[in-house]
């Protein structure tokens, strides 16, 4: 994938290394393998601001025809970076897996993927008899609200990957909202956009996301760092044992060791050699004062 930015961009880095220096983090050298690739997509599509989708192909077998059907389902996209960090730095990258192998698009699909498994998206959508167009939630999204008029409160969701239409991880992943005063109306909405063109989405009605939460747009490109290298467990060091105070240092059993030095390696050799030499002096001595008595 980092090969193929870089060959298609020459034009922004001349060298492979600027472009792997522009995603390190640090120079490390070993990487956590278990990080998913979705968190990896996440981190490029952020940092180069570049359009990445990964879409698979899904079969949905038919008893009655005997032949398979099939439709395009997102494996990864990023709709803040397709919808709001627009125009993307680099060209758009378009990936289909197919059999567990990935093949590089080289022209634009003529494709819209599903976001949400197991239903079709919509151009229109309609709640308490008022139409909600797709063309309506992209301007939400996009915060140009003063011409629109809802007497309803409006929540957008989106996702990074195909999911269920249950899913939990939906209330996670609000990107826009419209807020209505004095009504508890919420209408929620999930949005899926295009692999290519910014400017247009289809949507989806949502009944099972509960509650309505202020919008904080501070959150849309919270993005968490890669994590680099090896989960290293860190041990602290135990604290020092002091001598025993209560007796003579020279008595403690560690003072009983002897160590060489290393500057005087010969320290202990030479203390050893004189101490001989003494005793040897010694018992000349002895010798000699014996032999001189009568």
């Amino acid at each position: 994938m980092l090969h193929y930015i870089w060959r298609i961009n020459r034009n922004f880095f001349p060298d492979f290394q600027d472009l792997v220096e522009k995603l390190q983090i640090t120079s490390r050298e070993i990487r956590n393998k278990k990080i998913d690739i979705g968190h990896i997509l996440k981190f490029i599509t952020w940092t180069l601001n570049i359009n990445i989708n990964l879409v698979k192909i899904i079969y949905r077998p038919t008893q009655k025809s005997g032949h398979k059907p099939f439709c395009f389902s997102y494996s990864f996209q990023n709709t803040l970076v397709k919808i709001l960090r627009t125009p993307n730095r680099f060209k758009p990258i378009h990936v289909i897996n197919y059999k567990k192998k990935y093949y590089i698009l080289n022209e634009p699909p003529v494709i819209f993927p599903l976001l949400l498994k197991r239903v079709n998206p919509q151009e229109k959508l309609t709640y308490n008899t008022i139409s909600v167009r797709a063309d309506q939630i992209l301007d939400i999204v996009k915060r140009k609200t003063d011409h629109l008029s809802f007497p309803f409160t409006i929540n957008i969701y989106t996702s990074y990957a195909s999911i269920e239409k249950t899913s939990k991880e939906i209330g996670n992943n609000m990107i826009g909202q419209f807020l209505a005063d004095n009504t508890t109306e919420v209408f929620h909405v999930f949005l899926t956009p295009d692999p290519e063109k910014s400017n247009l989405i289809r949507i989806n009605a949502l009944e099972t996301v509960k509650g309505s939460v202020k919008f904080d747009k501070h959150n849309l490109f919270a993005n968490t760092l890669i994590t680099e290298g090896n989960k290293t467990v860190f041990s602290t060091k135990p604290k020092e044992v002091l001598l025993n105070q209560k007796s003579c240092i020279c008595d403690h059993n560690e003072t009983q060791q002897f160590s060489p030095s290393q500057r005087y390696r010969n320290l202990g050799i030479f203390t050893s050699f004189i101490a001989i030499k003494r005793t040897k002096l010694f018992i000349l001595h002895s010798m000699f004062s014996d032999w001189s008595k009568p």
